[in-house]
């Protein structure tokens, strides 16, 4: 389970016991905040607030790797929400 945590970053939680998640690993530097996550098999995207769109690397959840990112700097507002589609392309929503 990936958690978008605002300043304190992103967050990787195990759900094998839903009933008591555990926390197995976590990325703060790089991200400014962190609004919304979605995942498309190793890759996280991350609408990071005023730091625009993030890529993260989840293939080992226990120490997720900041890949690359776009500012947005020519977009109105902040990345608030981020959604992956299948075919590939990317999609985010400025607040």
């Amino acid at each position: 389970l990936f958690v978008a945590a605002h300043a304190a970053g992103v967050r990787v939680f195990s759900v094998v016991d839903p009933a008591a998640p555990v926390e197995i690993g976590r990325l703060e530097t790089g991200l400014v905040d962190a609004f919304d996550v979605d995942a498309r098999g190793d890759t996280l995207f991350v609408a990071d607030g005023a730091g625009g769109l993030k890529l993260v690397s989840v293939a080992d959840p226990a120490q997720p790797v900041l890949l690359d990112g776009e500012t947005l700097e020519t977009a109105v507002g902040t990345a608030e929400e981020v959604s992956a589609a299948a075919d590939g392309r990317v999609y985010v929503a400025g607040g």
